[in-house]
């Protein structure tokens, strides 16, 4: 067992919208991922998602609202259809069932080419 230095992490890599699996909680994996510009409208039929944005600002928009999150904030996305809004590069954790598709739903300039 071994602390994690987030900073160093985030340091470790610089694309964007290519989650790193840091740790696992049980069925869950910790991930980091750098995000920028707009993500596809997507959604997850059978899981949830939960965001938690280290720097910048992130807009998670909902068909009916757009809500805003800075540092230290966080978000749990529970089986809506979002999309995700961000001006420059915007350090965020994330945490997801272990195996699943990421995309949910999707298929966009983001998403992995094997995945397509």
């Amino acid at each position: 067992m071994d602390k994690v230095n987030i900073a160093d992490k985030f340091a470790s890599f610089d694309t964007h919208w290519d989650p790193k699996v840091i740790g696992e909680i049980d069925d869950f994996e910790v991930k980091l991922v750098k995000l920028e510009g707009d993500f596809v409208w997507h959604k997850h039929d059978d899981e949830d998602e939960m965001f938690f944005v280290v720097e910048g600002k992130l807009e998670m928009a909902f068909r009916d609202r757009t809500v805003t999150l800075g540092p230290g904030e966080m978000i749990i996305v529970q089986g809506h259809r979002t999309q995700t809004q961000c001006g420059g590069g915007v350090p965020s954790h994330a945490f997801r069932t272990q195996g699943r598709d990421q995309h949910g739903r999707c298929r966009g300039k983001q998403t992995d080419p094997a995945d397509a």
